[in-house]
């Protein structure tokens, strides 16, 4: 059985990872000129395009198609497609995302039917793309049973997992859909290794690693709004508290809506308590559920949530990229494949069929959540 052998079934798998650079990367780009020579940025001719690209040889249609596709990211680039500029207010976003949705369905729906030859650039090989949805309050997850065929949480513990499904199949069924129409990928974090004991070892690392003196240190200043360069992470929470009444959108990374006088005090009870360092008390704050053990161990666990109904694919956040994806592939898949819950081809050229969906929603929603 081959473990890199692509995989369609009942566990499906996306990976996340953070693009941005490390901060050795950036440094090694500040210090290094780019050498180039004069032409280098010039667009270099490839063979698709000596071949399909010319005017000598290309059809005319052609030509408008690639024009508007690229003027189309150089405006894209510079203005947002998704916001006109300032925050919506919570309880006016699902009512514009309606809105939203509706209008661009009625545009894909007129594409779908339109003379292909008066497309500005070909319908999509599977006629429209897969709504995925983000959002776990009630208004969310009813926006999903309305519009998405697929939707991302972090209900990733097995009964918050199992109860999450089951709400969103239930709200699926009350707008006239099968329960089963909505893909649920909860994220989960994924480290695995030859036994338990090793994987445990690397879990712990990553946790070390992750959480070095700078990064406690911000975690600690967005709630505090302060400069805390000095503070001694082994130490305790500094003795003066927070200096804002209130975070705003451009102060704090811990949550918008926090207050931080309170936050700061609950902080502090929760280490009197049992006598967490700054160092201890941001680990216990930013640690997650994690699936750790052998690849053995953590497959019985994931086909328990498969056949449990708790998740349809998971959103994998290997514990270190590339090595952590690896072992996944190396150790995990084959394990998944052997308890029957993760094939090991794909039985579409798309993502809609690899994903096991049916025609657009757009097309089979009741007509009143149009």
């Amino acid at each position: 059985m081959d473990p890199h052998a692509s995989a369609r079934g009942l566990l499906r798998v996306r990976e996340l990872r953070d693009a941005r650079p490390n901060r050795r990367a950036r440094a090694l780009q500040r210090r290094v000129p780019r050498r180039e020579p004069p032409l280098a940025r010039a667009p270099r001719r490839t063979q698709h395009d000596r071949d399909h690209g010319s005017p000598r040889r290309a059809r005319p249609l052609l030509l408008p198609r690639r024009r508007h596709r690229s003027d189309r990211l150089r405006r894209d680039a510079q203005h947002d497609l998704f916001r006109r500029g300032g925050y919506l207010p919570t309880s006016e976003r699902y009512t514009h995302a309606e809105e939203y949705v509706r209008e661009v369905q009625a545009l894909w729906d007129a594409r779908s039917s339109a003379d292909s030859s008066s497309l500005l650039s070909p319908v999509s090989a599977q006629g429209q793309p897969v709504h995925f949805q983000a959002g776990d309050s009630a208004e969310g997850r009813d926006f999903a049973a309305r519009r998405a065929e697929g939707i991302f949480t972090h209900r990733i513990e097995f009964d918050d997992a199992v109860a999450f499904t089951a709400d969103i199949r239930r709200r699926a069924r009350s707008y006239g859909r099968p329960g089963d129409d909505i893909v649920v990928f909860p994220a989960a974090n994924i480290v695995v290794a030859e036994t338990d004991a090793e994987a445990r070892e690397k879990a712990e690392h990553h946790r070390a690693f992750a959480l070095n003196d700078r990064r406690i240190r911000q975690v600690v200043e967005a709630v505090w709004g302060r400069d805390l360069s000095d503070l001694d992470v082994d130490g305790p929470l500094p003795e003066r508290g927070p200096e804002l009444l209130e975070q705003t959108k451009t102060n704090g990374v811990v949550n918008t809506s926090d207050d931080p006088q309170r936050k700061a005090a609950e902080w502090r009870e929760l280490a009197a308590a049992r006598g967490y360092s700054v160092r201890q008390l941001v680990t216990h704050l930013q640690r997650t559920f994690e699936f750790v053990g052998s690849a053995s161990s953590v497959a019985d666990q994931l086909a328990h949530y498969v056949r449990s109904d708790a998740l349809d694919g998971l959103n994998v956040t290997p514990h270190a990229f590339p090595d952590g994806l690896d072992d996944v592939v190396r150790l995990l898949v084959p394990e998944l494949q052997e308890r029957g819950v993760y094939r090991t081809e794909y039985e579409g050229t798309t993502l809609r069929e690899n994903l096991g969906l049916p025609e657009s929603v757009g097309r089979r929603v009741l007509a009143g959540a149009r």
